[in-house]
């Protein structure tokens, strides 16, 4: 039996080629450098992944390195995933997904156009949970 889901558009599972998922950061923290991109270009950055196969886009505003204390304020990364997702949102022909676990910027990124949530918490808080399937979003999950 073969298993497949739809996220997003994208299908997704076994039979099916391999989804590419393109990653940009806008958080100068991020301890992944070469993923780091500024405002003015990281719409050309997602198109070239798109080029190069991607079949979406997933935008991280905050540093999640495990290691290294890189907090930022709630409204921090509310708006840096909304200014990157409104400049990325009308001009790329795959979907975008925000990587947080936080409600806050879940809920800016979903306004400005993303139509995923990656959530490296595995949706530890209840309240983005019930954002996700109120709003019909599609959810990646880590744990």
């Amino acid at each position: 039996m073969a298993r497949r889901a739809v996220l997003a558009g994208v299908s997704l599972g076994s039979g099916l080629s391999v989804g590419v998922m393109g990653v940009l950061n806008v958080s100068p923290e991020s301890f992944h450098a070469g993923s780091v991109h500024a405002a003015a270009d990281l719409l050309g950055a997602a198109l070239a992944m798109v080029e190069a196969g991607a079949v979406l886009i997933d935008v991280g505003a905050r540093s999640t390195a495990p290691y290294l204390d890189t907090a930022i304020t709630d409204e921090e990364e509310r708006a840096r995933l909304a200014r990157a997702i409104e400049v990325l949102a009308p001009k790329l022909p795959v979907p975008i997904s925000a990587d947080t676990s936080r409600p806050g910027p879940a809920r800016a990124a979903l306004e400005a156009g993303a139509r995923i949530i990656n959530d490296v918490s595995g949706l530890r808080d209840p309240t983005l949970a019930s954002l996700v399937a109120e709003r019909g979003a599609g959810v990646i999950l880590m744990a």
